[in-house]
């Protein structure tokens, strides 16, 4: 049975190699200006083991997730990222910093520059790639 979707009011911000699991049948939806803030090194899934049959969705908002910070790891398993206004994952930490998807779909998202998936900038010179 699926849960209704969920409003999200804050900012919410994760530190210290932390582990962020969604429950399974959960749609999150960000307001404008709002993401989940991840620092450090992380794990967002959906269940209790990342898997993508368990429908955890995040839809709306600008961006879903904003990955800042020195040597922020993180690694997402088994979630649906839909119809963010910009892109879902905005990747501003340092460039010893890593991201990592599994069992993923990305569906709908829009981005100014193109980048409607994950938009790539160092925090150190604010070089760019996009992917």
């Amino acid at each position: 049975m699926a849960q209704d979707a969920l409003e999200l009011d804050i900012t919410a911000t994760t530190t210290m190699n932390e582990i962020l699991q969604i429950c399974p049948g959960t749609t999150l939806v960000p307001g404008d200006n709002e993401a989940i803030i991840l620092t450090n090194s992380m794990e967002v899934r959906c269940g209790q083991y990342g898997n993508f049959e368990d429908n955890c969705i995040v839809s709306g908002g600008t961006s879903h997730f904003i990955i800042a910070g020195e040597s922020a790891n993180v690694n997402f398993y088994g979630i649906s990222f839909r119809e963010a206004s910009n892109s879902s994952i905005r990747a501003l930490a340092d460039p010893d910093s890593s991201v990592k998807f599994q069992d993923c779909e990305f569906y709908g998202n829009e981005g100014d520059d193109g980048s409607a998936a994950v938009d790539v900038r160092s925090q150190l010179d604010g070089a760019r790639a996009v992917s």
